[in-house]
């Protein structure tokens, strides 16, 4: 199977769904791995399989992230969460400091005068409270003397006194407006830093979803444009090969505006560069310095070939495969001519370890992918095979077939399954469908 399309886009998307909360770099590639890719390609984890190229692919597009801004990274516990905008970090602390009710001493002008009374009323109205606490102390018993019991009276009433100055200083309209600036009640607007304003209840919250959707909204812009210039780059390296400087350059030509921004494409080409040759999509030769597509394999151009080129291929792939694993010695094997074969597209002819000569004839069926063989064709191979078997001997023109393969792309209808499993011809009848072509293939390392 050729190998999974992960581009940049789906990537972020997968990441992002899974950096929502404290997570560590490895978990975040772990569980965005788990969610592209399928059972059977997690349980291969060998150096060459989708696994790791996946694996790279995502620690690319993560340090990216991180490098520009998009994940914070916390050094001290290893751990990744999103990163707010600048406008909320700013607006959020007061929201917060608002909601609980903390003063903020060192705020700006409007509030530091009422937390000034308000500090006032606070020290004189502990001093009201000790004073009478200390004359309740001081309170004589009921077996006292009434000259005893003159003096507390009049000690009592200073103590209250002083806790009229209170009142008598009128610094309550102050007071309590500078609480207002500190602490909100409820329905009422909490100003914040940036000038607007927002509810006591809404501060924090509100800032959270507006920092989440900027988040999101400038990952969707960095995952389109990342697409976009993979596309540039594979459609660059498409045509013919080039160097490092040379992608760089060609991506860099198309509507940039000023330094900066050629700079900032550059660098993100760069990465982008890196990713497609870690995961495989592109090639590098070191000599050379160029990077190129690499060379389509058998299972994507199986269904492009034409009937004729897949007879050759098909010829051409039995031969290295009996050559390979030395089935058979003094090997010979040719396609035959278009017309007049009798149904044979190519033979291979040969001695078995024991001296018996093997006479093996081929005829091939190209389809047109999602065409399946059905029990039709398999008959009017079955009458081919009957043919060879019995109608040229009798003729004594030909040599008699030891064996039959009927060679396809494409897969057998369960039909066609079942009525060749009742057939009695055993061993001398192989079907070569699509997926066995490709593991024979595989099997003597032949590429077409």
């Amino acid at each position: 199977m050729a190998d999974m399309n992960l581009d940049a886009q789906k990537a972020r998307e997968e990441i992002f769904k899974n950096v929502d909360g404290k997570r560590s770099r490895k978990q975040v590639i772990r569980l965005s791995v788990e969610g592209l890719l399928d059972k059977a390609e997690l349980k291969d984890k060998s150096p060459a399989s989708r696994y790791n190229n996946v694996c790279s692919v995502l620690g690319g597009v993560l340090d990216a992230l991180i490098r520009d801004g998009y994940i914070r990274q916390d050094a001290e516990n290893a751990t990744l969460f999103l990163c707010e905008i600048e406008d909320a970090r700013e607006a959020e602390p007061t929201a917060l400091k608002a909601e609980q009710g903390a003063p903020d001493f060192k705020g700006n002008a409007e509030s530091g005068k009422g937390a000034k009374h308000g500090g006032k009323q606070n020290a004189q109205k502990k001093k009201a409270q000790a004073a009478a606490k200390q004359d309740e102390n001081e309170k004589p018993s009921a077996t006292s003397s009434k000259k005893e019991q003159v003096p507390v009276k009049a000690d009592v009433k200073p103590a209250a006194s002083k806790a009229k100055p209170a009142k008598a200083d009128k610094p309550s309209g102050a007071k309590e407006k500078g609480a207002q600036a500190q602490t909100p009640t409820k329905g009422k607007d909490v100003p914040t830093e940036n000038g607007k304003s927002a509810g006591p209840d809404e501060g924090k919250s509100s800032a959270k979803r507006t920092s989440e959707k900027a988040v999101k909204a400038k990952a969707l812009k960095l995952a389109n444009e990342d697409a976009e210039i993979e596309r540039k780059i594979l459609d660059a390296v498409k045509k013919e090969k080039h160097t490092r400087r040379e992608i760089l350059t060609i991506v860099e030509s198309d509507d940039t505006e000023g330094k900066d921004e050629a700079k900032r494409l550059r660098t993100r080409a760069g990465q982008l560069l890196s990713n497609l040759k870690d995961a495989g999509k592109i090639l590098f030769d070191k000599k050379s310095g160029a990077y190129s597509l690499p060379p389509k394999k058998n299972e994507e151009l199986i269904h492009g070939l034409s009937g004729e080129e897949f007879n050759i291929h098909t010829q051409r792939m039995l031969y290295e495969w009996y050559k390979k694993f030395g089935i058979l010695k003094d090997l010979k094997s040719e396609n035959t001519d278009s017309s007049g074969d009798n149904g044979v597209d190519c033979y291979i002819k040969g001695t078995d370890g024991m001296g018996f000569k093997e006479y093996i004839i081929i005829q091939s069926k190209h389809r047109a992918a999602g065409n399946n063989i059905n029990i039709k064709d398999v008959r009017e191979f079955i009458g081919i095979v009957a043919y060879h078997l019995f109608g040229e001997q009798k003729s004594g023109r030909a040599e008699r077939p030891t064996k039959f393969i009927y060679s396809t792309n494409a897969k057998l209808t369960k039909e066609a399954q079942k009525y060749m499993a009742t057939l009695p011809f055993g061993h001398m009848l192989l079907i070569l469908d699509g997926d066995e072509w490709l593991k024979k293939a595989h099997e003597c390392g032949y590429n077409i």
